[in-house]
């Protein structure tokens, strides 16, 4: 508990001080990904005698959900320059990588049996159960709402109402909602996540605090649609905090746009793998995921020896090895099918990153096209456009 300083007279007032405790409280938030400057917010609130010690406890607890976007854009843009030249192509090569992917995937979505993954690859992982699932629907999802974009934040101060996992800050208007609603509505049938899809089917108009990795696995539209960085940070954020406004939900977007906003830009393999995994260190990963799950290594052989949960924290560094690791799309899809887990979700998000790095095969284009109902494929052939 944190303790009250209080001088000797009984008519004095009570004077508050930042005890160890709560420095200890506030760096632990500060650690998990919460900002800066909700963290002082808070501290200020408690030292001015706005809200008690069990108030700022709670608080900073919720600080995670705070969405800073200058913190965001400071903590995820680029310090280096590409080292290749920049990849140019006439399709939305991100989106169809990752539907791709998802396709590829499906059909062995938690199959828990090595067996069952054995000698899969890219050739011959499309069998008659192969199809798209809600990664692509709500990629596609993506696609649409930015296309009909009215992102629109506010610039007031924050707020103790704020620090809720149900807040909107700083949103006014977040097209995205709308948008996952629709497309969930439109096409119920899919292994939608648990969370999500209550939440889709209340109707709901407010995030839920999520950092399942459902925020990293639509992203990839953003990529195919913004070349500055710092657009690419926003419109990612604003897509992830539709629903997964937990820092580490965030996170799980930016990174994923980013990386692939990278590959289009020459940015090397090594170089994108880097920015990918080092914002998951393994200390940072244990607050979230046992510590025989936790990718310490980031190699293949160690990968293939994990089954872990469907977060961010898992999916995102999943996806970086199965892309590390390869020399072709193809083989990172064939990556994503060796290991037991969320296979399609995590080709998914590798496939966005692989798609913009390599290119899509025609094949792979064809057969998304073909798989999709036509107005579901419309979307993201709508971005179309030479990057």
């Amino acid at each position: 508990m944190f303790k009250f300083f209080k001088k000797k007279k009984q008519d004095e007032p009570i004077i508050l001080v930042i005890t160890p405790a709560i420095q200890e409280l506030s760096d632990s938030a500060l650690a998990l990904g919460s900002s800066p400057a909700a963290v002082d917010f808070l501290l200020h609130q408690y030292l001015s005698h706005k809200i008690t010690e069990n108030e700022l406890e709670n608080l900073l607890e919720n600080s995670i959900y705070i969405v800073d976007l200058n913190y965001l854009k400071e903590k995820f843009s680029l310090s280096e320059s590409p080292e290749e030249n920049p990849k140019k192509y006439s399709y939305p090569a991100a989106s169809f990588g990752a539907c791709f992917g998802d396709i590829a995937g499906s059909a062995y979505e938690f199959e828990t049996r090595a067996s069952a993954h054995s000698g899969l690859n890219y050739d011959n992982c499309l069998i008659p159960a192969s199809t798209y699932t809600d990664d692509s629907i709500l990629t596609c999802a993506t696609a649409y709402a930015i296309k009909n974009l009215s992102v629109q934040t506010s610039n007031r101060k924050l707020e103790l109402s704020d620090f809720t996992k149900e807040n909107l800050f700083p949103y006014v208007v977040n097209p995205f909602i709308d948008a996952y609603l629709k497309f969930t509505h439109d096409y119920p049938n899919a292994s939608y996540g648990g969370a999500f899809f209550s939440w889709a089917l209340a109707n709901e108009k407010h995030p839920y605090g999520s950092y399942g990795n459902g925020s990293a696995m639509r992203v990839a539209p953003v990529a195919d649609s913004f070349s500055d960085p710092n657009d690419i940070i926003f419109y990612a954020t604003a897509s992830a905090a539709a629903t997964h406004n937990h820092y580490e939900g965030i996170k799980g977007a930016i990174v994923t746009a980013m990386t692939a906003h990278m590959a289009y830009q020459g940015y090397s393999k090594e170089q994108i793998f880097q920015y990918m995994i080092k914002v998951y260190p393994t200390d940072l990963m244990r607050n979230y995921l046992k510590s025989n799950i936790v990718l310490s290594q980031f190699t293949l052989a160690e990968l293939k020896l994990k089954y872990g949960p469907t977060i961010c924290q898992y999916a995102v560094p999943a996806a970086a090895v199965c892309f590390f690791y390869s020399n072709s799309y193809e083989d990172v899809i064939t990556n994503c099918l060796s290991f037991v887990g969320d296979t399609d979700t995590i080709a998914a998000i590798a496939g966005a990153v692989a798609g913009a790095y390599y290119g899509v095969p025609e094949k792979a284009q064809e057969y998304v096209k073909g798989k999709f109902p036509k107005d579901l494929y419309s979307y993201i052939e709508k971005l179309k456009k030479e990057k």
